[in-house]
Parts: structure tokens; sequence; C-alpha cells
């Protein structure tokens, strides 16, 4: 059960309109989005904007330190926190509509440019092979261990969109990394907080940062080989920093789209 917060946790969303129509994406600070989460926030997004349903994806960062949010989990806490995560459930989809429908009302015109970069020091396949032919994750200093048993993905996809005039609005970055650094019992956005942080540093606080996560199954931010010196929200701010460096990279080199 949450006993506090160390970063707030968002739905944010980003709409495009071209001749076409409109779609949005939006991206929510949780583990997970049950199904029924996603087909009540769309119809609810249809609702309240010029939004349709079938435009509309919704991504959850898969971050650890967030609620709970399907419900065959939910007893696992006890009764109270049970009451918690059903009224919390039962909010959400209108909250995530709510961002859509703020992201619709500032809609105006805008140029978008996009390519990518790449990281490879913050992430590692999790699964290793052992002398004994057997595969762990996350084995540590095992001395057995022989080698991972996948890849990573070091591309660091970059979205980025400003208003006729110049000014920064949104950038959407795509990484294949667990978010999953922070644990404990605080409620936290994990290092996609820090990244966003720190580019609203370079670009002006009015840009939106919105993280979506890549194919990230296997890939976590624990290296076999080196000890980790850091913990939890320093290691979360760590690793945020050198992606939000990777992300700052990219920017001279996006091309329009």
């Amino acid at each position: 059960v949450a006993t506090g917060v160390t970063s707030n946790i968002h739905a944010k969303a980003v709409v495009f309109e071209t001749a076409d129509g409109k779609a949005a994406i939006v991206a929510c600070d949780l583990i997970s989005l049950h199904s029924p989460i996603v087909a009540r926030a769309r119809a609810l997004i249809a609702e309240k904007t010029g939004v349709p349903p079938d435009r509309v994806i919704l991504a959850a960062t898969h971050c650890h330190a967030g609620p709970q949010t399907h419900p065959l989990l939910f007893s696992l806490a006890g009764e109270a926190a049970q009451k918690l995560s059903e009224a919390f459930v039962e909010k959400l989809p209108g909250l995530i509509a709510e961002s859509v429908r703020l992201a619709e009302a500032d809609l105006q015109p805008a140029k978008i440019f996009a390519g990518s970069g790449s990281e490879d020091s913050i992430s590692f396949n999790r699964r290793f092979l052992l002398r004994d032919g057997t595969v762990r994750m996350n084995p540590g200093q095992n001395p057995d261990k022989v080698r991972p048993m996948g890849p990573i993905d070091p591309q660091v996809g970059v979205v980025y969109i400003e208003s006729a005039d110049g000014k920064p609005l949104v950038t959407v970055v795509n990484f294949a990394l667990h978010v999953a650094v922070v644990g404990g019992s605080q409620i936290s956005s994990d290092y996609p907080h820090t990244l966003a942080e720190t580019l609203g540093r370079v670009k002006g606080e009015a840009m939106l940062t919105v993280f979506l996560n890549g194919m990230s199954g296997n890939i976590n931010h624990v290296n076999a080989y080196i000890p980790n010196r850091l913990r939890a929200e320093a290691e979360a701010a760590r690793i945020g920093t050198i992606l939000a460096a990777a992300v700052l990279k990219t920017y001279p080199s996006l091309r329009p789209v």
C-alpha cells in the first residue's frame, strides 16, 4: 500500500489533426491498462472530443511504482486497499479522457520532426545462460553466468513538435527499458519523471514530454557485470538524465515529417 508520493503520475495526451480527421496518443504512468479501462476511456474520449475511438492509442509506461489497475490483484493488499483501487479504476477512464480534451482544446498549427538516436549504457537483457545450461533472470554477480540470452534495443525514437513560430510544444520519446527502477511504497513515475524535467529545463517548462515504452519484455536496468551503486530514486534520476542526453543529441538531426 502506498505511503507517499515522490513524483506525480500523469496521463499525457497529444492530439493530431489533419484533413483526414483527428487522432490521439495517451501515455499513462501505470504498470498496465486493463482492456475494460481502455474501452471505457475510448468511449469517453469520443463523447467529450472529436477523436473517434479507433484513432486513440492508449499506452502504459509500465511504471511499477504506480497504482495497480488489474482487478485480479486488488484483494492481495487487503480490503481497504481494494476499495481504494476500485475507486481509482472507476475514475481513471474519465481522467484519461480529460487529458485528451485538454490537448484538443490546445490544438494549433504545428511543425513535426522525427528521428532517432542511440543509448546502450542503461539497459540490459535480464535473462542469462548459466554454465549448467539453465537460464536465470537477473543473476547478479553469479560467477557461473555465461552470456545474456537476448539483445537490448538501444534505439531512442524521438518525435518533436513545435508551434508555427518555433516554440517547443511536445517531445515524444520511445525507448525499450522497464520502468521498474524505483521500488518501495512511494508512488513515483520513475525515470520518465527525470527525462521530462531535464528536457523541460532545456526546451522550456511549457513543453510536454511523453514517454512511450518500447519492446522491453526482458530489458531492465540491472547490470549483471557491475553492481548498481545507486538505488531507487537516485538510480532513476541517473537513468532519466542519460536518456534525456540521448534525446537532446537527436534534436539537431531530426527531419520534418
